[in-house]
């Protein structure tokens, strides 16, 4: 905050190289013959060797090898893997995130500590994104290349002159041919994605649901208390504030890009400081409110404010939709 930053803003800014060089590139020498550092769709820190076959892991020195070369390189590898390893997993959920709340980047921003930086490249080459004006209307769609550069799904090069915002593409954001192409694209370059992205499941409302300002699918049903809460906050859903002894009854998830909130409400004792697993929570409440909404709770009544006003759910944007629906499916697979 002292700063002018949004966190993301600043988790931009720190992320570790993980001795990469400017380039992403890591390259281990064994004297006679190298390896070079390479990142899989899955997150594996991977080696190619010279004629281009992909290894786990650096092999054991030969005889015609460089010994003291060789056992450097051999424990730079052993560090770098468990770095990059840590690293691209933490890096991987928040692009993730990023998608699911709408986040966009300056065009500069964009270059400069996504593409290229050493170790996000890996992750951004593997994802569709899109350039959007200042209105926020999509105009273009594009994939980064191994070379750093940008490219259209004919595989042409393009620039981000007509963009004022990017971010990462939702399926929603993208027709059914566009979907097509690009999975063709992937498909042909052998890049298999951090995450469900453009094979992402997306869920819509029920006719009979675009004016309800509730989404009734779960409420009623049941979950253990830790199931609940850690399962909410590993979907990067913030727990509400300590009410009267130290309680909380809701979580609520931001969505910047599309100026609202959903909140989750649920009855039960559940502490801050001990969620017992004895205790069973009901849901009782899943809404929306515009604004970015502090975490709260007292059944929906705001901190310091009023009682929130839910949208009807028909005015909430449909990528929010779908991604608190696929959130409940989580919850309600877990259901007792």
């Amino acid at each position: 905050q002292e700063r002018g930053m949004t966190r993301g803003e600043l988790e931009d800014r720190v992320v570790p190289d993980c001795g990469l060089d400017e380039n992403g590139r890591r390259e281990f020498s064994f004297g006679p013959r190298s390896f070079s550092f390479v990142l899989t769709g899955d997150l594996k820190p991977m080696v190619r060797d010279e004629s281009g076959k992909l290894r786990p892991g650096l092999p054991d020195p030969g005889s015609k090898d460089d010994a003291a070369v060789a056992a450097e390189s051999v424990e730079e590898w052993k560090l770098l893997k468990k770095q990059i390893k840590e690293v691209a997993a933490i890096q991987a959920a928040r692009l993730e995130q990023a998608m699911v709340t709408g986040r966009r980047w300056s065009p500069e921003d964009f270059q400069t500590l996504l593409a290229r930086h050493p170790l996000m490249t890996h992750l951004v080459q593997k994802l569709i994104w899109a350039g959007f004006d200042a209105k926020g209307k999509k105009v273009l769609t594009f994939r980064v290349t191994e070379e750093r550069d940008l490219a259209d799904a004919d595989d042409n090069a393009i620039t981000l002159d007509k963009a004022a915002q990017i971010g990462l593409a939702h399926p929603l954001e993208l027709t059914e041919a566009e979907r097509e192409r690009w999975g063709e694209v992937l498909g042909d370059y052998e890049v298999i994605s951090p995450f469900p992205q453009l094979g992402r499941p997306v869920y819509t409302l029920e006719p009979a649901e675009m004016k309800a300002k509730e989404l009734d699918r779960v409420k009623g049903i049941k979950l253990v208390a830790p199931t609940l809460v850690f399962t909410l906050e590993k979907m990067h859903w913030s727990r509400g504030v300590g009410m009267d002894g130290g309680c909380f009854d809701e979580h609520s998830k931001q969505f910047p890009a599309a100026g609202v909130t959903a909140v989750i409400g649920y009855e039960g004792n559940v502490g801050m400081g001990w969620i017992s697993p004895d205790e069973l929570l009901t849901l009782t409440s899943v809404y929306f409110v515009e604004g970015m909404r502090a975490p709260s709770g007292y059944g929906g009544w705001q901190v310091g404010g009023g009682k929130d006003a839910p949208l009807p759910l028909g005015k909430v944007p449909p990528i929010v939709i779908s991604e608190v629906l696929a959130d409940l499916q989580v919850l309600k697979s877990k259901a007792k």
